[in-house]
């Protein structure tokens, strides 16, 4: 399983956004898609809505 995590801003503790060009504290918080893969190479994915987010966050 995948998660892909979009947000235009990340937060830091006290869960504010602040500047949006620091990164380093901050955790992301917002929309997800999660694909089930299964194991093929020749997999698309499309999303049902537009992605237009200033962060994204894939798993490593």
């Amino acid at each position: 399983m995948i998660i892909i995590t979009y947000a235009e801003a990340l937060y830091n503790e006290e869960g504010a956004k602040n500047n949006r060009n620091k990164i380093e504290g901050k955790t992301i918080s917002g929309r997800q898609d999660t694909i089930i893969s299964d194991g093929s190479r020749n997999q698309d994915f499309t999303s049902l809505n537009w992605r237009t987010y200033r962060y994204v966050e894939f798993p490593t």
